[in-house]
């Protein structure tokens, strides 16, 4: 059985979708805290994803008896215009409205960090997905459409790809399922190089 340290809804349905036994829980980690003290390194931001997502990985360690698993999995997503222009989950409507009206016809980056650990073999091991996602023109009412559907609380840089956010979405570039929060592709290849037993984690 697979252990994943989130929150994320979405993430444990990409997991199911790939015939993963897993649970979910929440790793106990002050994100907020660990950001700002991170924010003195001058990470870029796939860094800066991969380390929140280690940092989850320890906790998650440290707070849970891991050993009943065949393996642990915490993810961070996050979105970057550039280097000095980077999105978490919103914490509030206006500053998701902010975050919607820089998208407006503008491409920008979704990076998601896998973290994982094998209780058997103490290895970790880390990948990193990232897509570029293009947005049509966002009129004030799409913006007010889209703060009304209330996605923006549970996602990272105010939308979720896979909800309303869809038919404002020119293109999409790279793992659709890494925008979405977890990328099959470099799942099951990391699944892999930890040398997780397929049955201990797959059905």
């Amino acid at each position: 059985m697979l252990l994943l340290a989130s929150k994320s809804t979405e993430r444990k349905k990409l997991l199911e979708s790939l015939r993963v036994i897993c649970e979910s829980a929440e790793s106990g980690l002050d994100e907020e805290a660990l950001k700002q003290k991170l924010a003195v390194k001058n990470l870029t931001p796939i860094e800066l994803a991969v380390e929140l997502a280690l940092a989850k990985l320890k906790a998650t360690i440290d707070n849970y008896d891991t050993q009943k698993y065949a393996m642990v999995l915490t993810a961070d997503t996050m979105i970057y215009i550039d280097k000095n222009t980077i999105f978490g989950k919103p914490k509030t409507a206006q500053e998701a409205k902010s975050m919607l009206s820089k998208y407006s016809n503008n491409t920008h980056n979704v990076v998601t960090a896998l973290a994982a650990y094998n209780p058997k073999t103490k290895a970790t091991k880390t990948t990193t997905s990232v897509s570029k996602v293009t947005f049509k023109q966002l009129a004030p009412n799409d913006i007010s459409c889209l703060l009304a559907s209330q996605e923006w609380k549970t996602a990272a840089g105010a939308y979720r790809i896979q909800g309303l956010a869809a038919k404002f979405i020119d293109k999409t570039e790279g793992s659709y399922t890494g925008v979405i929060g977890l990328p099959a592709d470099e799942f099951l290849k990391l699944a892999k190089d930890l040398k997780t037993e397929h049955s201990e984690i797959f059905y």
